[in-house]
């Protein structure tokens, strides 16, 4: 497959996981998790602005109502907080194939890297894991710039990864030969 066809696919899979991707902000706890959407859209953060206050909607500003009315429809509606979701690890999928696209088209564009299908897949199936868990820890800490650093330490490890599975050296070392006389 050519450069720019992983670049389409990785493009589809971004939208794909832009609208069916959200993070929710717990109205008891207040911690942030990552979540199926039942529908697209691309509103990507849901919070309760009652919590579990004793007020209702129709005490809120109406900036507040239309946030009170989507997280109730996207998360309590959808059974999205209850025991029982199984729809928690198809984000992290999403997110994961949407990289996995964007690395190989960016590592064939500009390396001119053969991609087999089973190194595209076993980078897939890696990278599953360091993204969940670089997801959660970004979730669970909270902080903007944490979340950002993150992002570029899954991204060099997305690269990486593809490398080392091609057989290729990483970018910051160079194969020095002993060269005897």
């Amino acid at each position: 497959m050519k450069a720019r066809h992983y670049f389409i696919l990785g493009i589809i899979s971004l939208v794909i996981a832009l609208l069916f991707t959200g993070v929710y902000r717990d109205d008891e706890f207040y911690e942030l998790d990552i979540f199926l959407k039942y529908q697209p859209t691309f509103k990507l953060y849901f919070y309760s602005p009652t919590s579990m206050s004793d007020l209702t909607v129709n005490d809120l500003e109406p900036k507040f109502q239309v946030e009170e009315i989507a997280f109730k429809e996207f998360v309590l509606d959808s059974g999205v907080v209850f025991p029982g979701d199984n729809t928690g690890v198809i984000p992290l999928m999403l997110i994961q194939i949407t990289l996995t696209l964007l690395t190989a088209g960016l590592l064939k564009a500009k390396r001119q890297l053969k991609i087999k299908f089973w190194q595209f897949s076993a980078h897939a199936i890696i990278n599953f894991f360091t993204t969940s868990f670089g997801i959660a820890f970004m979730l669970w800490k909270d902080h903007l710039i944490i979340a950002l650093l993150m992002c570029i330490i899954l991204l060099g490890v997305n690269v990486y990864t593809l490398y080392f599975l091609n057989h290729q050296l990483p970018l910051f070392i160079h194969n020095k030969r002993n060269v005897s006389d």
